[in-house]
């Protein structure tokens, strides 16, 4: 087409009725930055037609694969071969019959008027995979737990055959190096994501405890066997038993123990993420993080108390809760030591904080001891939480997790050097040091901390893929139960 037939770059003249002007269209699977910048900025009124997945990212829905085959005798098997695998296949020869302009425009519009069909089977097959991935997963978990509980047994009976020490540590540690290995034979993020922190770090750091004869494991009289394996590897922290008022008065709740409502409020507001998933590409990017950061903090919650609420049913003992409502903390110490998930804050102050600060304090004091103390602590959390995020993403660590632990693990070293200085004479009210705390949280979470969880791991789509995955998973059982029940009834 001539350049005469350009639209004029003044977009308020007016336009000759009699003359056919040039329209430009562009298709791109991906649109990465550098195209949708150079398409908004050359293109009049872009307008987005179908976007399928995430804007800025590939697609978790449709899967590409090449496949090389050469011209020969079994050409004709190969393809059948893909076109019996796929729901869609595109074959590129490496010479091309000619063809005229007509039948080249003819083909491409017949084309074009295929891809809503095309899509949807890709979606569709795209779906099923996952749910078969899911299927192929349980069998996994199940197996990965088994060999977990056997190896706790094993550890168990060390313990009764061993004293504390270095034969007991020689013994439990090749359970500890296998308990790094198991998950990886897990992929979602569902099942893999909590079993990679109740093997690899609870369950690591509470074994390094037992072997030295510490820790919730090593009691007297020891424990059974029903009791160690599931305090082992569970966040779980069984309650002391307080003593009953002879006179029968009903005593009153145990400190932190929450209501049903607070956990089906927490519950409603997580529901909430898959509204905001699906509209996420109108919603601000700084908002978005910050809802995740609430989902992710009521996930948390609601999942350490299902798992943590299993546990009482089965062993019929109170536990105590993992979180006792972080957004309340007036500091950055009462945040993270008795504030959020406790049962970590539990377990790295006997494994490094009590070490180092006793080993600091022949070198610098007691009075400065628990300041390297604090940044060990951190350093540890950083390593295992990048541990645990490779686990979930299977990416190489980009180190703003390590950055985020260090940096706050400096920030309550100096929170602890001022109150020290001060000697408690003069602190800031709760009703200023709360928001300050809160805000410094929050906004280097969401600098740090989301973004490694976002971006690197891509935990949002991995959940909403799994999501979409168990749905259509458990509406097959369901179809496949209710004929079953229907033949049951009319053999009665």
């Amino acid at each position: 087409m001539p350049s005469s037939n350009f639209k004029p770059e003044n977009e308020d003249e007016e336009l000759d009725e009699k003359k056919i002007y040039r329209t430009n269209y562009m298709f791109s699977a991906t649109m990465p930055p550098a195209v949708e910048r150079l398409a908004r900025k050359y293109l009049r009124n872009p307008v987005v037609v179908r976007r399928i997945g995430m804007a800025r990212k590939t697609t978790d829905l449709i899967t590409q694969n090449v496949v090389s085959v050469n011209i020969g005798k079994q050409t004709f098997q190969r393809r059948a071969q893909l076109i019996m695998q796929c729901d869609v296949v595109l074959v590129a020869e490496t010479s091309l019959p000619t063809a005229g302009t007509e039948e080249i425009h003819r083909s491409q519009t017949q084309n074009l008027s295929q891809i809503s069909l095309t899509t949807t089977n890709t979606i569709k097959k795209s779906n099923l995979s996952k749910q078969r991935k899911m299927e192929g997963e349980i069998p996994n978990f199940i197996m990965v737990w088994i060999l977990a509980v056997a190896s706790l047994s094993y550890c168990h009976t060390i313990g009764k055959l061993t004293s504390p020490g270095l034969t007991r540590l020689l013994a439990i540690l090749p359970v500890i190096s296998f308990f790094f290995f198991l998950p990886l034979n897990l992929t979602t993020i569902f099942l893999g994501g909590p079993s990679s922190f109740f093997l690899a770090w609870l369950a690591n750091f509470k074994l390094l405890l037992f072997a030295y004869g510490k820790g919730p494991l090593s009691t007297t009289p020891p424990i059974c066997i029903s009791h160690f394996i599931p305090l082992a590897c569970l966040p779980i922290k069984f309650r002391k038993v307080e003593n009953k008022i002879k006179s029968g008065s009903s005593a009153s709740p145990p400190k932190g123990q929450k209501s049903p409502f607070n956990y089906a409020i927490k519950a409603l507001i997580f529901a909430t993420s898959l509204h905001v998933f699906h509209n996420k590409q109108y919603i601000h990017p700084k908002i978005i993080l910050f809802l995740y950061s609430i989902y992710m903090y009521t996930g948390l919650e609601l999942v350490l108390a299902l798992v943590a609420s299993l546990a009482q049913a089965f062993l019929g003992v109170d536990f105590e809760p993992q979180f006792d409502e972080p957004y309340l903390a007036t500091s950055l110490q009462d945040f993270w030591g008795r504030r959020w998930n406790i049962m970590v804050s539990r377990v790295l102050h006997p494994t490094v904080y009590d070490p180092i600060r006793s080993i600091s304090s022949s070198v610098i004091g007691n009075r400065w001891a628990p300041l390297p103390a604090v940044l060990a602590s951190f350093l540890v959390s950083a390593v295992m939480h990048e541990l645990i995020f490779y686990y979930i993403g299977r990416t190489m660590p980009t180190w703003e997790l390590t950055c985020f632990f260090l940096l706050h693990g400096v920030c309550l070293a100096v929170e602890i050097m001022l109150k020290q200085a001060f000697d408690g004479k003069w602190r800031l009210p709760a009703a200023v040091s709360g928001p300050l705390a809160m805000t410094f949280v929050v906004v280097t979470g969401l600098w740090l901390f989301l973004p490694s969880l976002l971006v690197r791991c891509e935990a949002d789509v991995m959940a909403y893929r799994e999501y979409v995955a168990f749905t259509e998973f458990m509406k097959n059982v369901s179809n496949f139960v209710k004929p079953n029940s229907l033949l049951i009834k009319r053999s009665w």
